[in-house]
């Protein structure tokens, strides 16, 4: 899970968590490579209803804004450490996220 500063506003919708963990680990590369990672996204998985939150209209797109200015916010403020390592692979429709605590020396 993506270090958070707190909660969302009121009035966002928070998804459920086996899709809050796609919504943060998408939000949190997004906020640190750029907007053309999403643009990726959007076309590698425009038919995964996992990957709904990317439209506008989605409910879950607020909370996926928010989490990448949480991100960036942490980021700027010295927030946890992280060293992330991106696989994106389009071959049997995944997405792979991996990351590593610096802590953790992995």
């Amino acid at each position: 899970m993506v270090a958070s500063s707190g909660p969302p506003p009121a009035g966002v919708i928070i998804p459920p968590p086996e899709l809050r963990t796609i919504v943060d680990k998408t939000a949190s590369f997004v906020a640190r490579v750029g907007q053309s990672f999403e643009e990726k996204i959007k076309e590698a998985e425009k038919a995964n209803p996992k990957f709904c939150f990317l439209d506008t209209n989605d409910h879950y797109h607020a909370y996926y804004q928010w989490k990448i200015q949480d991100v960036r916010t942490s980021d700027a403020s010295g927030g946890p450490g992280k060293t992330f390592f991106l696989s994106y692979t389009q071959s049997s429709n995944q997405i792979l996220f991996d990351h590593c605590l610096v802590e953790e020396n992995c």
